[in-house]
């Protein structure tokens, strides 16, 4: 019989925890023989990272550059049993359990997967053996960073307008314009949900139209800092719709639905790795011509505005009850506007038909106090004591249920048109791992049909991971 290892996540089956949460589990140890070590620890790491290499020129003028850039978020060892660099010890026979317990910062970014580099988080255990092979098992897990679409300085409320005039063949043989107007009734919305484009087109062109392609991209942006800042940036097609176009001198309106699948949240902060998302519309138009393309943002968050799967048109009904209202005047107006409308001034209007306002006239006297028995006041001798906050441990982010029971308890998809990665990869210096894991992060995905408020139907189980043979 050989050693088992396994390491047990408790949270939920799909292995993915919110930064601010306090991340606990267990290490299980089940020994064929007597294992001689001087220590059991496990290693909570964090990072991004991102490279890639460039060549330019030919034969002996060839040369390749290597571009670099890494963050680190976590980097946090912690002794099981034994201490670093203490005495040797023996592990009999049988079955050890040893729980853990560690905070989640508060800052950590969201996991990614990119062509260029990634954010990746891991819990590795090693059995330090002294003149021998250490004996290592690594687990990898995901980490979401909270992006709550209700925060007015987001905007994610406002609808998004956009218009685009486009012309054929070159003056002074140029053909009458292709007016496009596109508006999407908010600005955010979260992976589940179903993003409602309306189209307005006026072809007053010779030219025809055959269709209207919809997509939702995605854009990743990679930024390396050595030998010398540089950046790359890739877009992803993650939902496509298509509608029938309009002829020459016709006009139409359209409808199209594009749903969002299991993705990161919108990146907020700057770093190495930025994650953006864009409605890209695009008219098909025959001949030899650049087709007309509209480009407008989005904000995919974690915690949606509305509790519906289609944000319709009707902003007000549209608003969760568990969102708050803006204040008047905030955020500023987006300036896209639909065509022909006036962008709100920040002040508001003083209507003409207000009364003159009172000219305040200074008092000559100061009022007299009316006699009262004078107030005996007593010093504080010390200020009041601090209250001890030792025993509280750090605030753990809200579940999306835990908000409203009006929204719908999310599910973990593994992200779309990402490739699994082997998280037990040897880096040089590193003991062998134990096992071969493939890992792809995963996201929260709302299921909108049908739910039912209240608790999850499905609770959180503790996670599993294979058992790897030493």
């Amino acid at each position: 019989m050989a050693s088992e290892y396994d390491i047990r996540l408790d949270g939920n089956s799909s292995g993915v925890f919110f930064a601010g949460q306090t991340l606990t589990g267990s290490v299980e140890l089940n020994l064929a023989k007597v294992k001689k070590v001087t220590g059991v620890f496990i290693h909570f790491k964090g990072y991004c990272e991102v490279n890639w290499n460039e060549t330019t020129g030919t034969d002996k003028n060839r040369r390749t550059v290597h571009y670099t850039g890494r963050e680190e978020y976590m980097d946090i060892t912690l002794y099981l049993a034994g201490s670093k660099n203490g005495s040797a010890f023996e592990l009999q026979p049988g079955r050890h359990s040893y729980p853990f317990s560690r905070p989640l910062p508060h800052t950590l970014a969201t996991s990614v997967e990119g062509p260029w580099g990634h954010v990746r988080y891991s819990v590795k255990l090693t059995l330090e053996r002294p003149w021998k092979f250490d004996n290592t098992h690594k687990v990898s897990f995901s980490v979401l960073r909270h992006l709550d679409l209700n925060d007015n300085s987001l905007g994610c409320r406002n609808p998004v307008k956009i218009e685009k005039s486009k012309t054929f063949c070159c003056w002074p043989c140029s053909s009458d314009p292709l007016f496009i107007a596109a508006e999407t009734p908010i600005a955010g919305y979260v992976p589940g949900q179903t993003v409602a484009i309306k189209g307005d087109v006026n072809n007053r062109s010779g030219k025809t139209v055959h269709s209207f392609t919809a997509e939702l991209i995605r854009t990743d942006v990679f930024r390396c800092e050595y030998p010398r800042t540089k950046q790359r940036s890739t877009e992803t097609v993650l939902a496509t719709v298509k509608n029938d176009g309009v002829g020459p001198r016709q006009q139409t309106t359209f409808e199209q639905f594009l749903k969002i699948p299991s993705c990161p949240p919108t990146t907020l902060t700057s770093g190495l790795i930025t994650v953006s998302y864009a409605i890209k519309l695009v008219g098909h138009v025959s001949g030899l011509t650049i087709n007309p393309k509209l480009y407008f943002p989005i904000t995919i968050g974690t915690i949606p505005l509305v509790n519906a799967g289609v944000p319709g048109y009707q902003s007000v009904t549209n608003v969760s009850p568990v969102a708050t209202q803006p204040m008047p005047g905030y955020p500023p107006t987006v300036n896209i506007s639909p065509m022909g409308a006036q962008p709100m001034p920040f002040a508001p209007q003083v209507p003409n038909n207000m009364p003159p306002m009172m000219v305040a006239q200074p008092m000559p006297f100061a009022p007299q106090i009316p006699n009262m028995p004078p107030m005996v006041t007593q010093p504080m001798p010390f200020a009041p004591p601090a209250p001890d906050m030792s025993s509280i441990g750090p605030t753990a982010p809200l579940l999306p249920h835990q908000y409203s029971a009006d929204l719908p308890p999310p599910t973990f998809e593994e992200a779309m048109n990402a490739n699994p990665v082997n998280n037990q990869k040897q880096k040089e210096g590193e003991a062998p791992a134990i096992g071969w894991v493939n890992f792809t992060p995963k996201y929260m995905v709302y299921q909108f049909d049908g739910h039912s408020s209240g608790a999850p139907t499905n609770p959180p189980q503790p996670i599993e991971f294979p058992m790897p043979k030493a």
